[in-house]
């Protein structure tokens, strides 16, 4: 399955269900010509039998290292969707550490007045001023909405953050001719793509 995938960058998602619980769910994701191969342990899924296998292929790729880092210094104004007032959220912490390195922060989340000393609007729409780029804290469920605000408002690039994936949403936007990252950190990307800090960034 790897050599297979790997020419064509191919995330790839697979639920193992011909053995009894725990399956083995791992995540192919090919760099630069090399499978990388992440493997987590997970209960099989629900509706899986031990004579059936459960396939999802993921088509959406990433931009390669070098255009994530283009994007990341091109960009200036950063609208954050879901950034918490909350210090100990990650959302505030990767904002902070953007800002400091002069990036401008625009909060995006209702019923919050200021964060990180910026104005925050309840959603995209209520923005008056154009923004570079949509970075996003929410949950899976909410990004063909966010999507849907983006290509309405003609914003350039959408970066969904770690864990927040959907496919279909971030290749429907792709098809509107939006540059979109998903399932990265945008702090740990510019910390080491741009700034080149090997090891893992702190916020």
């Amino acid at each position: 399955l790897a050599s297979a995938l790997a020419p064509s960058r191919t995330t790839c998602t697979v639920f193992v269900a011909r053995l009894s619980p725990p399956c083995i769910t791992f995540k192919l994701e090919p760099e630069q010509g090399a499978a990388s191969i992440t493997v987590f342990i997970t209960p099989c899924p629900a509706r899986a039998t031990r004579k059936n296998a459960i396939v999802r292929i993921m088509t959406f790729a990433n931009p390669p290292p070098e255009t994530i880092c283009q994007i990341l210094r091109s960009v200036r104004t950063i609208a954050v969707v879901g950034l918490s007032p909350n210090s100990a959220r990650p959302s505030y912490q990767v904002a902070r550490a953007l800002q400091m390195h002069g990036y401008r922060i625009v909060p995006v989340r209702p019923l919050v007045s200021e964060v990180l000393g910026e104005t925050a609007y309840a959603d995209l729409e209520s923005l008056p001023f154009e923004v570079d780029i949509v970075d996003v804290f929410r949950a899976p469920q909410h990004v063909p909405a966010i999507v849907e605000s983006c290509i309405k408002l003609g914003i350039a690039h959408l970066w969904l953050q770690q864990g927040v994936i959907h496919e279909e949403a971030a290749q429907g936007a792709v098809k509107a001719g939006i540059r979109v990252v998903m399932d990265r950190c945008m702090w740990r990307d510019y910390s080491q793509l741009c700034l080149g800090n090997s090891k893992q960034p702190a916020p």
